[in-house]
């Protein structure tokens, strides 16, 4: 795996502010065809639009554009994600089976994944400042 690999998906400017650039990502155009599309979650999991920081002033309302991610980053989201709630619900569950009674281990587990979920969901800014996308101009040729 390269430094410098990317993740890139297509996607149309719908509104330029001061602050932000939005884009509605296209869903992908092999997926129609393909006969694993139910299970892929490629085009099922994408957000409706995108909000990215407006450090550009050679786009404009309806370009197409690439919204490109640094590979490395969506390996951190998944971190974040998925493996350090995990981690956190494995964790109480064994350190509090010692002391509780076995459902109230697997809530305070639950209730300990709520929180990270939620101090997460506070420290959105913080978030989006380490996960920054990036916009590229779709060539005529691409």
């Amino acid at each position: 795996m390269s430094s410098n690999s990317s993740i890139k998906h297509r996607g149309v400017i719908t509104d330029i502010t001061s602050e932000s650039v939005f884009v509605q990502l296209s869903e992908a155009t092999n997926c129609d065809a393909c006969q694993l599309k139910s299970r892929c979650g490629n085009v099922s999991d994408l957000p409706d639009r995108l909000s990215i920081q407006n450090e550009y002033t050679h786009i404009h309302v309806k370009d197409d554009v690439w919204v490109v991610m640094e590979e490395s980053l969506g390996l951190k989201a998944v971190y974040y994600a998925y493996i350090t709630p995990f981690i956190v619900l494995i964790s109480v569950l064994f350190i509090t089976r010692f002391w509780f009674q076995e459902w109230v281990s697997g809530l305070m587990a639950l209730g300990m994944v709520a929180l990270y979920y939620t101090v997460l969901y506070f420290n959105k800014s913080s978030m989006d400042s380490r996960f920054q996308m990036k916009i590229k101009k779709v060539l005529e040729n691409e």
